[in-house]
């Protein structure tokens, strides 16, 4: 039973490593394969990259900026080179409205444009 597993971690072990690393797109490849769209829901966005983000990548598992007075939300990955702004708080009745690439332009918007 040990040569199995052995012989496993070296043939097949490395080769499913490759496989999973090389699975994972970015979040920009959705937005630009039109996987991500503006209008979705935030539970349809998160339900997108769950599946096809790695870990740092994906805004729903990142950090999130609400600004209640807006009634706005910002979802933004750990590697912070992408911000999904939402127009509602609630994930449910949220929409995505812009998809930045800096923090400032985030806020630029949710403070001048969005309504």
């Amino acid at each position: 039973m040990l040569w199995i597993l052995k012989s496993f971690y070296k043939t097949k072990l490395p080769l499913v490593v490759i496989f999973l690393c090389s699975c994972a797109a970015t979040t920009s490849s959705l937005v630009n394969s039109n996987k991500l769209i503006l209008g979705m829901s935030q539970s349809q966005v998160c339900s997108t990259t769950l599946w096809s983000t790695g870990i740092y990548d994906d805004p729903c598992t990142g950090e999130e900026k609400r600004y209640v007075s807006k009634d706005a939300l910002i979802l933004f990955n750990d590697n912070k080179n992408i911000f999904l702004v939402f127009q509602g708080i609630q994930e449910n009745k949220s929409k995505l409205v812009l998809v930045a690439s800096s923090i400032e332009e985030a806020e630029f918007f949710i403070f001048n444009l969005l309504d």
